[in-house]
């Protein structure tokens, strides 16, 4: 199905194309900047430029981190996961943010300790409401990976 995407942890979804390690490195990351291409062909939101191989986000997506030049498979995964957020589902990309820290609390004896999110989403009144943690498919190891476990 042209046009459907399914957010998924477990990797690369876009456009009914699901891209897995065995598809390859160039054919999967130019299969994901056309994506981000078709998505947000203004560049309102993602500046990708496969011919130079570079991603960077406009002033509409707030960035705790300056986040320019060539991009991991992960942050293409970010990227097309935010656009979907946006185009598709209709999120205010007014209240997404992207690599923000957060301190957590925890029981009195234990010591709080910073979490840093993939995406952030805040309701209207600027509360947390979802936290995203991205992975790249060729380092994820399923639900129960023990990395995903200890960042959630």
């Amino acid at each position: 199905m042209f046009g459907h995407f399914r957010i998924c942890c477990s990797g690369y979804i876009g456009f009914g194309v699901r891209l897995t390690p065995d598809l390859g490195f160039e054919s999967g990351r130019i299969l994901q900047y056309n994506a981000i291409v078709y998505l947000d062909h203004g560049k309102d939101f993602v500046i990708a430029d496969k011919e130079n191989d570079t991603l960077s986000y406009t002033d509409k997506i707030k960035s705790h981190e300056k986040i320019t030049g060539t991009p991991g498979d992960e942050e293409l995964t970010r990227a097309l996961i935010l656009l979907h957020l946006i185009k598709s589902y209709n999120y205010d990309a007014s209240k997404i943010e992207i690599e923000n820290s957060f301190e957590i609390g925890g029981r009195r004896e234990e010591k709080a300790r910073a979490v840093e999110t993939d995406i952030c989403i805040k309701n209207s009144k600027g509360d947390i409401e979802i936290l995203c943690e991205v992975k790249s498919i060729n380092h994820f190891l399923g639900t129960d990976d023990s990395s995903i476990r200890k960042q959630l």
